[in-house]
């Protein structure tokens, strides 16, 4: 849709009829997958199910997606350079020892010089999605080498949203993904744990609350948005190890759970300052 909006012509593929319906009767340009006909457009912008199970990651819907682009690849025409951009959320190493591999084996081509190739990946938030997509606050992109054609090209549709475009390495893109989803999962387990432990010790929601709001300006973990993400190894000082003890003990008085507090220790325990650091 975000696409639509910036005056593309764009063709949405889907496997169930029902979605392809859906899409027409909004005036959509949609096919069923299998009837997409020969030639691919100049770009393909994959985000299909990549759901997680025991395992791990389960890349079947994934593999099967970008095998079929593979041999789509090879009947377009000779002429037809087209782009593919892949967007889910996948372990560092997939598009390169994974998915790149699945392109050239079903297309005979190479990727890079006969088609193009790049890792999209989409921040996109469940209440907001087409909003996040129409105003991002930084797009990135991931392919071969900075500059190269396939960067490039990307750049020219992702470019137009207004955000700055930043060029990383597939494996950066790929892990840094897991950084910013995983990061805003971190956040909210920590604080829902202090807002528990707030209600444990007898204060109310609102109190709770307030306590938070304080936090926002005085903890510059908080306020600051690059705080803990420089290389200065350890947490130390005068404060941070003694009050994570002490509130530790605490709380294990109470006979409340401490199980944040001691992988906090734990992880900190195992870390080494930087070598700059350590003299």
């Amino acid at each position: 849709m975000g696409f639509v909006a910036h005056d593309h012509d764009v063709t949405f593929l889907d496997v169930r009829q029902e979605r392809v319906d859906a899409l027409r009767a909004q005036g959509r340009q949609a096919k069923l997958v299998g009837k997409e006909g020969a030639a691919l457009p100049d770009f393909v912008f994959v985000a299909v199910s990549a759901p997680t199970n025991a395992r791990g990651v389960d890349l079947t819907h994934l593999k099967e997606a970008t095998a079929r682009l593979g041999r789509k690849l090879r009947e377009s025409p000779s002429d037809k350079r087209t782009t593919i951009v892949f967007r889910c959320t996948m372990p560092p190493g997939t598009m390169r020892g994974v998915l790149i591999p699945i392109l050239e084996r079903n297309s005979g081509m190479t990727a890079g010089d006969d088609f193009g190739v790049a890792y999209n990946p989409e921040y996109l938030r469940a209440v907001s999605s087409e909003d996040d997509f129409l105003h991002p606050r930084l797009v990135t992109l991931a392919t071969f080498a900075e500059g190269d054609r396939s960067h490039r090209d990307a750049a020219t549709v992702l470019g137009s949203f207004g955000a700055d475009v930043w060029w990383m390495p597939m494996e950066v893109a790929e892990f840094h993904k897991y950084v910013n989803n995983v990061g805003n999962a971190v956040k909210i387990s920590t604080y829902n744990y202090f807002r528990a432990l707030g209600k444990e010790i007898g204060l109310s929601a609102e109190q709770v609350d307030k306590a938070f709001a304080a936090s926002s300006r005085t903890a510059e973990g908080l306020w600051n948005p690059l705080y803990g993400l420089r290389d200065f190894g350890p947490f130390g000082g005068a404060c941070l190890p003694k009050d994570t003890e002490a509130l530790r003990i605490y709380t294990e008085e109470m006979g409340y759970d401490t199980a944040l507090l001691k992988v906090t220790q734990d992880i900190n325990s195992t870390l080494e300052p930087p070598a700059e650091l350590a003299g």
